[in-house]
């Protein structure tokens, strides 16, 4: 019969006590830190002057849970582990909370510790059952004659949080910690840092498209650049403003365009992005229609270019000619053109 489950309470009563399997078995869900408020819980500090860094809040007690076990450091205490110094090249080394079920004594099942590493990538360690479990929670990586002080970190730490569901109109509870989610009729939010180290409610699109925006591009068609614009290098063909979303966003650009040039020994490329203002190249461009080796070709273009970084508030985006080299003018059909910006949620 190969189902099972546990635990089965059965026999004396010392029979009856749970063993670490049956205990792991019954609680030992996903691993992670409880309960944190403020981003402190086993906060890492390095030392000034010596080999040992502290793990531990003084605002709030951390706690965490491996396998089913919980394991705890109070409010305004640390605990201590040696990060010793690097020989011959860098090491990273991670802090970690280790379930061993062949340990005993103090603190318990769960204790710090420390995965020695032999280069400056992030060593192996266990996350999974059966037997050891760890929880990372650091890692810092030090230079060979390094003080521990100036070693690099990087932060681990898994947080798990409630899942609710709240009314719509009902204010948002001020108490979750942080990695919490909150569903509030169509909209998500998640509990976290704010760019002050704050906790707080963050709104969330689960990355799904905010809204699709498309440039009138009303200009006429025809020749650009050259004297026709007093000898300047490019133009602006088009141009058109997306108000704020109210929300931060990532913006990606499909350009459509039909374009060339009259001189076989011209080439001018055309570029689509946000920034900048008139004749002036855009800020960060998003999307480029090159026409490398087709001089005096007239040619369709059709690009989506990369998913851009995040943003917030209006934006002006852009289509300008740039020249690459030489002197013949550029020219742009009516027909074929679309510039459109998609905002992605951040």
């Amino acid at each position: 019969m190969p189902q099972s489950s546990a635990p089965i309470a059965v026999g004396t009563d010392a029979e009856r006590q749970l063993t670490d399997l049956d205990w792991r078995d019954a609680f030992g869900d996903e691993a992670g830190v409880l309960g944190d408020l403020d981003g402190t819980a086993y906060r890492l500090t390095l030392p000034t002057n010596s080999d040992n860094v502290t793990v531990g809040s003084a605002t709030q007690r951390s706690m965490a849970r491996v396998a089913g076990f919980v394991h705890r450091i109070p409010a305004g205490e640390t605990e201590s582990l040696t990060i010793p110094a690097a020989s011959g090249s860098a090491r990273t080394d991670i802090v970690v909370l280790r379930y061993d079920p062949s340990f005993t004594g103090a603190p318990g099942p769960v204790r710090l510790t420390r995965v020695a590493g032999t280069s400056s990538g992030i060593p192996s360690y266990d996350d999974a059952p059966p037997g050891i479990e760890d929880l990372p929670l650091w890692a810092i990586t030090r230079q060979p004659g390094q003080a521990l002080s100036q070693a690099t970190t990087r932060d681990l730490r898994v947080r798990l949080g409630p899942a609710l569901e709240l009314p719509v109109g009902a204010p948002l509870p001020l108490s979750s910690p942080l990695g919490s989610t909150l569903r509030q009729g169509t909209v998500t939010y998640r509990r976290e840092l704010d760019a002050a180290g704050l906790p707080a409610w963050r709104r969330h699109y689960g990355g799904g498209i905010i809204d699709v925006f498309t440039a009138p591009w009303t200009n006429p068609e025809g020749f650009f650049g050259g004297t026709n614009v007093g000898g300047v290098n490019r133009q602006e063909l088009t141009w058109f403003r997306v108000p704020d979303p109210g929300v931060p966003y990532r913006p990606q650009i499909t350009l459509s365009i039909f374009f060339g040039t009259d001189d076989p020994g011209t080439r001018w490329d055309v570029g689509a992005g946000y920034g900048g203002v008139g004749n002036e190249n855009v800020t960060t461009a998003l999307a480029y229609a090159l026409t490398p080796g087709e001089h005096g070709k007239r040619l369709h273009r059709m690009v989506t270019g990369p998913v851009g970084p995040v943003l917030t508030g209006q934006r002006d985006y852009r289509v300008i000619a740039n020249r690459i080299f030489g002197g013949g003018l550029g020219w742009v059909s009516a027909a074929n053109r679309l510039l459109s910006v998609t905002y992605w949620a951040a």
